[in-house]
């Protein structure tokens, strides 16, 4: 007889539903929405981030798949910052089926996307996010997704940066009231009514004639730098996440 519980393959199939993906999608950016408003948030920039910000310079921003759901956040609180309206940031998003259901939410908080990553549309994504930089987008990444492993960074990001000269911007939120998921990354999932951190290091540049071995050097820099930031932001607020500053099952 088939059992009565949906096994993990047939959720993942219907969460690849178009008709799922867009009404989770509108469940998830109300969401995001309420903790948004409900949150009291301060912002951590270094002055070199921070002077991005007040130009309105275009940028390339990562983060560790884990801290996912600070894009919106980003987006409100660096228009906040710059005593402006909210910058045009551009996300990277998969083109798996997990992907729809992101892209379905950011299209409902105000985010564009850009399709495609290291895996599976990766060229195209690049063309698409340089042309989205040369109008004025901030790119928005996940370091390390679609599928992980945690904490280890693919390269596209780099290879973005150094095509175009723009900025890696490491990034970070925390807060103070959350929950974990039971998932590769440990996602965080922010709970409304508390208080969030959101956190950027220095700038780095990755020169045009960068070569593999300097590539391999700044990609070091970069990890180190999400964790300096994931540790700050969670310190700062007087937390401790699993998996947020090391690699998971990394000593």
């Amino acid at each position: 007889m088939p059992s009565a519980i949906a096994s993990p393959k047939s959720k993942r199939r219907l969460l690849h539903r178009p008709w799922a993906a867009a009404v989770l999608g509108v469940l998830a950016s109300a969401y995001l929405r309420l903790v948004g408003a409900t949150t009291r948030w301060q912002t951590h920039f270094h002055p070199d981030a921070q002077a991005l910000v007040e130009h309105r310079d275009t940028a390339v921003v990562v983060f560790w798949h884990q801290r996912l759901l600070c894009i919106p956040t980003l987006q409100r609180r660096v228009g906040r910052a710059a005593g402006r309206p909210p910058p045009h940031i551009a996300a990277m998003v998969s083109q798996h089926g997990d992907g729809e259901l992101i892209a379905q939410t950011l299209r409902r908080v105000g985010i564009d996307q850009v399709r495609g990553s290291t895996t599976r549309g990766g060229a195209a994504a690049v063309r698409a996010a340089r042309a989205a930089m040369a109008d004025g987008a901030i790119i928005a990444i996940v370091i390390d997704g679609p599928r992980g492993p945690h904490g280890t960074i693919h390269p596209g990001a780099l290879f973005l940066a150094r095509a175009t000269g723009r900025p890696i911007v490491p990034l970070t939120f925390a807060v103070d009231r959350g929950l974990q998921v039971r998932s590769w990354d440990r996602m965080l999932v922010p709970l409304p009514f508390g208080r969030g951190c959101l956190v950027a290091a220095a700038p780095i540049y990755v020169p045009a004639d960068a070569s593999p071995a300097d590539l391999d050097a700044l990609r070091d820099e970069l990890e180190r730098r999400l964790k300096e930031v994931a540790i700050e932001a969670d310190a700062g607020l007087g937390v401790e996440r699993a998996g947020a500053a090391l690699p998971l099952g990394r000593p």
